[in-house]
């Protein structure tokens, strides 16, 4: 049975529906049917953690969320098939355009998405037969651990021959460490734990991959977030500064248009001090460089381009650092800061 035909039989004994073409785009099938096109996605996940995403789903819809489309129930009654080919969900294929986050507009319509999905979160419980996923107050232990991890790697490359990515890690190591050390004492200068205790209160969720391609610009210019996979119960700002960093890197680490995009947030759903200042240690641990590193020195992942996304990396790191001066003084002088 070739892919085509596999398809179209899946999606008629377990949808009714009659599939006349499909054509693959990213990690999902864009099905034509008699009942419009359709979106239909394999998960590589566990059947309960699609269905705590299809749950946190369903929970924004209720709560007035009109910036996504719900899962579809198979003939089971259920919105997540559990088969032998693996773990998939079906909803419907949103016509349109991947969202620019070069584009300011594109960055502002995000924003208040974002706001609007956070608030729409808040009394989420998951049901009985999900796995929850969770990570409620873990970033300290996380950053610590990455910041050892990081020492640990710099002592294997002085040992080991002296490649480029040993020479490039070792020229720059004890910034990047300085930039670990100081997110960390950014952090402990809010309190954290209370961002934690109040979220658990809420209920509130994270997307964890709000990004361009997981936004779509409909023809009305409607934009519609998709992709919720990696969704977990966590603190908003988790989500705010994963975002911010990912605007920043759009536009040349420029700092308004991530002064503009807080700014924006705030006035939909109110950012507290604490708040601003968990995004500014967020935005000061250097996330993807231990990423880059930590998997170079991993054996596995050897014959991967690695030393390519460090020298990546490398290139604006002077960019990145004047923006972070640029914002903590900002927030210093109380510009983005609510007291």
């Amino acid at each position: 049975m070739t892919c085509f035909e596999w398809l179209k039989q899946t999606a008629a004994d377990w949808y009714g529906l009659e599939v006349t073409g499909a054509v693959q785009v990213r990690d999902a099938w864009r099905l034509d049917t008699q009942a419009g096109p359709k979106s239909f996605k394999q998960v590589d996940a566990s059947v309960e953690k699609v269905r705590f995403v299809a749950a946190a789903v369903q929970h924004i819809i209720d709560n007035g969320f009109s910036h996504t489309v719900p899962f579809i129930k198979a003939s089971t009654g259920q919105y997540v098939l559990d088969l032998p080919e693996g773990v998939f969900y079906l909803t419907d294929w949103i016509p349109g355009r991947e969202g620019d986050f070069s584009r300011l507009e594109d960055v502002l319509s995000a924003t208040r998405v974002l706001a609007e999905f956070h608030k729409s979160s808040r009394g989420f419980v998951p049901p009985d037969d999900a796995k929850s996923k969770e990570s409620w107050g873990e970033l300290p232990a996380e950053w610590q651990n990455h910041l050892r991890s990081l020492e640990h790697y710099r002592e294997i490359a002085r040992g080991a021959p002296n490649d480029e990515f040993n020479s490039l890690y070792l020229h720059c190591c004890d910034k990047y460490l300085s930039r670990c050390t100081l997110a960390i004492k950014i952090l402990a200068g809010c309190d954290y734990p209370a961002l934690v205790d109040e979220a658990r209160k809420q209920g509130g969720l994270c997307h964890r991959d709000y990004t361009y391609h997981n936004f779509i610009v409909d023809p009305k210019n409607k934009l519609y977030l998709i992709d919720f996979d990696y969704c977990t119960q966590e603190i908003r700002t988790y989500d705010i500064g994963r975002y911010a960093r990912k605007v920043a890197k759009h536009f040349a680490w420029q700092l308004n248009p991530v002064k503009l995009a807080l700014e924006v947030y705030d006035r939909e759903a109110h950012l507290s001090s604490d708040e601003i200042i968990f995004i500014l240690a967020f935005l000061h641990f250097p996330q993807r460089f231990w990423r880059i590193v930590s998997r170079h020195f991993v054996p596995a992942n050897k014959g991967q381009d690695f030393l390519r996304q460090l020298r990546h990396e490398l290139k604006t790191q002077q960019a990145e650092e004047n923006f972070l001066q640029l914002l903590a003084g900002e927030i210093s002088r109380g510009v983005l800061t609510r007291r």
